[in-house]
C-alpha cells in the first residue's frame, strides 16, 4: 500500500517535515550530488562485472535479493556521511529521533531509479549521463519532501492462532480475507480509539490464503 503523511507531522516529525527554513542550500545539495556520483560509478561498475547491467530495454528494473545483493553496492560511506550531516534528525541514530530512517534506503532507490532511467534511454551507466542525473535529482526532491508515516500494511505467509487479533507492542495484527484493500481503506479511515503514534515501517508474515492486515496504533 503506499505511505499515508500523518495528520500533524508537521510538529511530530522534525523541522524537515515541514520543509522548514533549514532546508539545505544549492552548495551543501552539491555535496549530496558529488557523493551519489561516487555511489552510482562504483556500484555500475561492480553490477556489470556481475552481469546485472546492462540490462533489456523491457525488463530495466533491477531489485534487491532478486537481481543484486547488498555487497554488489560500492561507495556508500560518503553518501551516508552526506545525508547525515544536512538531515542529522532524520538519519542520524545518535541523534534519538524515534522515526529514524536509513540512508541504504536511499542507496537502493537511487541506484535502481538510475539503472532504469540509463537503460530506457540508451545512455552509458555513469553518473555523467542525463537519464542518471535525473535520478539524483528526484532523490534529492524525495529528501526535501514531506516525511511519510507508513501505517498500514497488507502481508502474507503469516497467520495469528485461530486467526484471532493480536497486539505486539505498537503494532495490530489481525487476519483478512484475500483482496484485503478494502478491508485496510476501511480500517484507516475509522476513526482511532487513540491517536497514533509514528513509528518506523513494521512487517510481520501471515498465510497466503488469508492476508493479515498490520495496523500501527
Amino acid at each position: 500500500m503506499d505511505d499515508a503523511t500523518a495528520p500533524g507531522a508537521d510538529s511530530v516529525l522534525g523541522p524537515e517535515a515541514a520543509q522548514s527554513a533549514d532546508r539545505p542550500t544549492e552548495e551543501e545539495l552539491d555535496t549530496v550530488r558529488s557523493a551519489a556520483c561516487t555511489l552510482l560509478d562504483a556500484t555500475f561498475a561492480s553490477l556489470t562485472d556481475a552481469r546485472v547491467l546492462p540490462r533489456p530495454r523491457f525488463a530495466p528494473w533491477i531489485r534487491m535479493a532478486r537481481d543484486y545483493y547488498g555487497d554488489m553496492l560500492l561507495g556508500g560511506a560518503d553518501f551516508e556521511g552526506a545525508l547525515k550531516a544536512l538531515w542529522p534528525r532524520r538519519f542520524d541514530v545518535s541523534v534519538g529521533d524515534p522515526n529514524i530512517e536509513f540512508a541504504s534506503t536511499y542507496e537502493r532507490t537511487l541506484i535502481e531509479d538510475a539503472v532504469q532511467a540509463a537503460t530506457r534511454s540508451d545512455e552509458p551507466f555513469d553518473s555523467s549521463s542525463p537519464s542518471v542525473r535525473g535520478a539524483i535529482e528526484r532523490v534529492i526532491d524525495r529528501l526535501q519532501s514531506r516525511r511519510v508515516l507508513r501505517v498500514a500494511n497488507v502481508v502474507a505467509d503469516l497467520a495469528t492462532e485461530d486467526d484471532r487479533p493480536i497486539k505486539v507492542g505498537d503494532v495490530r495484527l489481525w487476519s483478512v480475507p484475500n483482496g484485503a484493500e478494502r478491508d485496510l481503506e476501511r480500517e484507516i479511515s475509522r476513526p482511532p480509539r487513540h491517536r497514533p503514534r509514528p513509528g518506523a515501517q513494521r512487517l510481520a508474515r501471515v498465510p497466503r490464503r488469508r492476508p493479515a492486515l498490520v495496523r500501527h496504533r
